[in-house]
């Protein structure tokens, strides 16, 4: 079992361009409604009244503006799974990361195929092409003939040259005529065990699912959360380590997996432990540890 800690980026370049609304201007009245955007921060925002003339939104308390969420060039770093950026364009993102990122995830990825290149003082340190086809639905004669082209979601890449003040250029190939991709995340890989059978995946369903007083049922579809309960085993003598890294990530969302060659398993989760256990013995510890995702 592993977890990919995100890096801070130091900086970021991307073609997406910072268009998603017109810049917030202060002699501009606005309607109850209407949305900005505001460059510096990268943000977009709604005005909640009418006439609103001369209020700043990074400054405002909430009475005339609500932050909507990043603009879609910042949308893959905003730590928000359902809200992706979907553009009619190959779209790239080339980051740098403050310190040593040799791990790499993808979720909420709408591509054919994915570009890797990391360079480092004018050297190309690696450069991978990646075809993302989904063949899991494959599973007999008849899936074979019948498939119809589906694309995976999730990407995991790690044992990367993670030098630093080296650049990492993620280039997207659109599927037909879009490509979207909900979020990205550099940082370092850190071994927490060996994963064991008894590892379960779920997900949390924010849905409201009700009957109204005739018995008719009323469905609000709302976003869900993956969960994953890892049970893993690892010697009593990594507890001290495994522990002071799960301490430093309780309050910061990371992506945790099983092996970065089981991605198929459904057991990767980008979200934040609600609990872990680590019980010490004279021989393995089999520990507990439970995710929730990031909506």
């Amino acid at each position: 079992m592993k977890v990919i800690v995100p890096d801070p980026i130091a900086s970021l370049t991307t073609n997406v361009p910072e268009d998603d609304y017109p810049a917030w201007a202060n002699g501009t009245t606005y309607a109850s409604g209407a949305r900005v955007i505001t460059a510096a921060s990268h943000q977009v925002w709604q005005s909640v009244q009418a006439a609103n003339t001369g209020h700043s939104p990074t400054t405002d308390d909430g009475t005339w503006w609500v932050l909507v969420g990043a603009t879609d060039r910042y949308k893959p770093f905003d730590a928000k799974l359902s809200d992706a950026v979907t553009r009619q364009m190959n779209m790239s993102w080339t980051v740098t990361p403050v310190s040593r990122a040799d791990g790499l995830a993808l979720f909420g990825v709408g591509a054919s195929s994915v570009n890797v290149k990391i360079t480092a003082s004018g050297s190309t340190l690696y450069d991978q092409t990646f075809q993302i086809l989904d063949t899991s639905a494959i599973v007999d004669w008849y899936s074979f003939f019948t498939y119809e082209p589906e694309y995976d979601t999730q990407m995991i890449l790690t044992g990367l040259p993670g030098l630093a003040g080296s650049q990492i250029a993620i280039t997207l190939q659109s599927v037909g005529a879009f490509t979207s991709i909900s979020e990205i995340v550099v940082g370092r890989v850190n071994r927490l065990g060996t994963s064991l059978e008894g590892t379960s995946i779920g997900i949390t369903d924010y849905s409201i699912k009700e009957r109204d007083e005739w018995g008719n049922p009323v469905i609000v579809q709302r976003a869900f959360a993956d969960t994953t309960t890892f049970q893993f085993e690892m010697p009593p003598t990594d507890a001290r380590r495994v522990k002071t890294l799960l301490s430093r990530l309780r309050a910061t969302a990371a992506v945790y997996f099983v092996d970065e060659t089981a991605t198929d398993l459904g057991a990767t989760v980008f979200g934040f432990f609600s609990d872990f256990d680590i019980p010490l013995t004279h021989g393995s510890s089999f520990a507990t540890l439970e995710i929730e995702g990031l909506v």
